[in-house]
């Protein structure tokens, strides 16, 4: 496929101005302004406006590539800033794909420095224009991915305006190395980008403004050292760029300035303090001007006439080795600035002051000032923040996650916190603040994700570029089971099995290796929202998962499960009471750990030791009643490992837990207090197909678990059905929109609207109403949508009706040999499910899906 595209971009003809010009009948096509191997650029003048616009086409795509290049369209078409070019339409034509651009009457950048070094004041205008307009895109979300001269014009006012951002109009995926990316951009590209374009970031654009600005004042490119060559004093440059332009171009994306907003509050103080009398560059000829014409007496005039800068500035070195006054003043205005800087400072550090205060009083409030320790209060003050020199609080992206837990935890997904980003379908974010594994796991769900899963390599390495250099995070993944591993959210893949194992959680490390560690060690961690608003990595859904694969040969356990033996082990922290934890362990298909042996002891310390803190303890599945400690298996009493020294009996403590520490052991605690974790375990001979009793192999419960595989499958394939149907109605109205001619769009603009707000997310179409009017041929689809979607509600309720009847014919036989065998138990229990499946709404509500209406 790679291949195909290449050979169709080699081949591409750009069409004549007056061929786009038949294509496009809203535009005037008047020129072709430039061609590259796999674009081209028009001028138009589009009709409806009488305005002047740019047009570029390139080669029509499909696939990934074609999802790439609208997306990252309507990402542009976004953004409005005056350092940027704008976008204002896209669309593909006759097998070509174009966009609609804002038209600058200038050159480019590279055509009017001729690649000389330009003045310093100049150059950190230019620069500080060009970040401004980049912070813009950043703060949206879009990486440009391509900085350099060429992609800069300067119109005639001067003022920069970046564009050409990173589409993939040159027919190769942005993870093709740096074979998406021509000679020239790479001389501008970050060391990651060369690797792979797609780890690029807001780092690596800052990268590229590095390079740009080096440029510009000395007319040379770095010769990709770490230390840029500046040489100051040889060059009279103001030694306060090479700080900056070492941290920009530092090779490892972390140690930069994390966006372009940052660079420029770097440069900005520069501006009003940059000295006069070092303006000069090495050449003894004085640096060069910009120029925006093609005539060199007219780009002269038309410097002279509109940078009065310069004028003044040169005026100003004239005079200053004449009159000594002027440098008294100026020393005396500096004096001010600093003595107004410096109480700048103060009241800005008050005011932050007062911010913090308010806020933590505002999370106080809300999270309860009595009650347990809560363990992601320190995103209130994240020390990893607080102790970097940035000039701009880390603190404020927790704060927005904290905004938005309750939306984000109901599953509402309109919006995320700043500093969420895409990655392979899903919104990501990453949080700074150190927690254990099952904190990081209870925090992401508070918020209704999960820790972040990897499904292949672009997506390590998407996690990767993100993380800061020489951390280590936490992955939603760990031991599932003897030798096995897997993730939080039931996907699976090679990189879930870690090459270096001390513990059952797994982490990733700064250099991307995966490794298995202790859950009570402290990471931050990525967080992962599945934009259709589930979470399948929530601790209910694993369970489910788990529940419904109890009679396959391998259940799924959940990640965090350890095996010994023949028993499989899960200490999982929740505070509960021991009545709660014993009917959670039952809910999950088993029960609260027991033990029988000092080897089961032994290792279960160890567990206990590698997850929980000092002073903490876990439920197990012991109790005293009538005068004797009894198991929950009913299996006998036979070892015990008190802590010591022992503890006396009395009428309340009456539960039995695992308490953690240097002398870890046995203890009994009133079964009313909550403590922190509990211990599930589940024997293997319960999920293997071993040789069972007679009448073991079809009790009722093995019938109600095959029952729930059988429905949920069901549900499942309707819903595939549904939402395609859905999405079936939703492309005929996109079609039938977008070829209408530009003049008939606002006509049929609220009809069009009206019908796609028919359709949910899901893909069950609103059938309230008659149906907005819609010409004949768009309105017989979406009526025939319509009926298709009854047609698949009733034969869905068909099936689940036959599902439930043969349910009941199930449970009756078993019944039948319950009460035969004196079985009281499961008579009770047979008889209480058959009355919860009565009805085709009860039998679904029982089974936890969706009715059939």
């Amino acid at each position: 496929m790679a291949d195909h595209h290449k050979a169709r971009d080699d081949a591409f003809k750009a069409p004549e101005p007056s061929e786009l010009g038949r294509m496009l009948p809203s535009f005037k096509v008047t020129q072709l302004l430039a061609k590259r191997a796999g674009s081209a650029v028009y001028v138009a003048r589009q009709k409806s406006l009488d305005r002047n616009v740019a047009i570029k086409v390139m080669p029509g795509r499909e696939g990934p590539e074609r999802t790439r290049f609208e997306k990252e369209a309507r990402a542009m078409a976004k953004l409005r800033h005056p350092n940027l070019i704008g976008v204002h339409d896209f669309g593909e034509v006759d097998g070509f794909l174009y966009l609609v651009m804002d038209f600058v009457d200038g050159k480019s950048l590279r055509r009017s420095t001729r690649g000389e070094a330009i003045d310093q004041e100049t150059a950190l205008k230019l620069i500080l224009a060009i970040c401004e307009g980049l912070a813009h895109a950043h703060q949206a979300g879009v990486v440009h991915q391509a900085i350099k001269p060429d992609n800069i014009l300067i119109g005639s006012d001067l003022e920069p305006r970046v564009g050409d951002f990173g589409l993939p109009h040159h027919g190769r995926s942005a993870a093709d190395s740096a074979a998406a990316l021509d000679h020239t951009a790479l001389q501008y590209a970050a060391p990651e980008v060369v690797g792979r374009r797609s780890r690029a970031d807001q780092r690596s654009d800052v990268y590229s403004l590095g390079v740009l600005l080096h440029e510009l004042l000395t007319g040379e490119l770095p010769d990709g050292g770490f230390t840029p060559p500046l040489r100051c004093r040889e060059q009279r440059l103001d030694v306060r760029f090479e700080k900056a332009l070492q941290r920009a171009m530092h090779p490892s994306p972390g140690k930069r300035f994390p966006d372009a907003q940052a660079l420029q509050e770097e440069l900005k103080p520069l501006l009003d303090t940059l000295g006069r009398s070092n303006l000069m560059t090495r050449s003894s000829e004085g640096p060069a001007n910009l120029e925006i014409s093609e005539d060199k007496e007219e780009s002269y005039q038309r410097a002279t006439q509109q940078n009065e800068t310069l004028a003044a500035m040169a005026a100003t070195e004239s005079r200053r080795y004449d009159r000594i006054i002027t440098v008294k003043i100026l020393v005396i205005a500096a004096l001010m600035i600093a003595v107004l800087s410096v109480w700048s400072a103060y009241n800005r550090r008050k005011d932050e002051s007062t911010r913090k205060a308010r806020v933590a009083e505002r999370q106080k409030d809300a999270m309860g000032s009595g009650g347990s320790k809560d363990p992601w209060a320190n995103l209130q003050r994240d020390p990893q923040s607080i102790t970097q020199p940035e000039t701009r609080p880390q603190q404020a992206r927790e704060w927005t996650l904290y905004d938005l837990q309750e939306q984000l935890r109901r599953g509402e997904r309109n919006r995320f916190p700043e500093g969420a980003w895409d990655l392979a379908g899903r919104k990501v974010y990453f949080v700074r603040s150190g927690m254990s594994w099952s904190e990081a796991g209870r925090f992401a769900e508070a918020h209704g994700a999960h820790l972040a899963t990897l499904r292949s390599d672009e997506e390590r390495l998407g996690l990767l570029a993100k993380l800061p250099e020489g951390t280590i995070t936490w992955l939603g993944g760990g031991m599932t089971g003897s030798k096995r591993w897997g993730w939080v959210d039931g996907s699976s893949s090679s990189l879930s099995t870690p090459s270096e194992t001390t513990g059952q959680y797994l982490n990733m490390s700064g250099s991307g290796t995966i490794r298995a560690s202790p859950g009570k060690s402290k990471h931050p961690f990525f967080i992962q929202w599945h934009l259709d608003g589930s979470n399948p990595g929530s601790l209910g859904a694993q369970l489910q998962r788990f529940n419904l694969s109890i009679d396959q040969r391998i259940p799924v356990f959940p990640p965090g499960t350890v095996t010994n033996g023949d028993r499989h082990y899960l200490l999982l922290e929740r505070t509960l009471g021991w009545e709660k934890a014993r009917e959670f362990a039952k809910s999950a298909n088993g029960h609260l750990a027991v033990i029988a042996s000092q080897e089961e002891q032994d290792y279960l310390k160890r567990v206990v030791a590698s997850c929980l803190p000092e002073e903490s303890a876990a439920w197990l599945g012991g109790y005293y009643s009538a005068e004797e400690w009894r198991w929950v298996t009913d299996e006998v009493w036979s070892f015990t490992s008190w802590m010591a020294p022992g503890q006396d009996l009395d009428s309340e403590s009456t539960a039995l837990c695992f308490a953690s520490g240097e002398d870890a052991g046995w203890a009994n605690v009133n079964p009313g207090l909550e403590l922190s974790a509990m211990i599930i375990e589940w024997s293997r001979d319960q999920f293997t197909k071993q040789p069972t009793k007679t009448g073991e192999r079809d009790s009722w419960t093995r019938i109600r678990n095959q029952c729930s595989v059988k429905i949920a499958a069901t549900r499942e394939q309707f819903l595939r059905l549904l939402k395609a149907n859905g999405e079936s109605m939703t492309k005929a109205l996109d079609k039938w929109h977008n070829g209408l001619p530009l003049q008939n769009r606002d006509r049929y603009a609220l009809s069009f609207q009206q019908a796609k707000a028919r359709v949910a997310k899901d893909g069950r179409i609103n059938e309230e109403g008659r149906l907005p009017p819609l010409p004949a041929e768009v309105a017989s689809t979406c009526n025939a949508c319509l009926r298709e979607q009854r047609n698949l509600d009733q034969e869905y309720a068909t099936v689940m009706e036959k599902a439930r009847q043969t349910y009941l014919q199930q449970l009756s036989t078993r019944l039948v040999k319950a009460r035969t065998g004196r079985q009281f138990a499961e008579v009770l229990a047979i008889e209480n499910e058959t009355a919860s499946v009565m009805t085709i709404q009860s039998f679904v509500s029982h089974f936890n899906v969706a009715g059939a209406d």
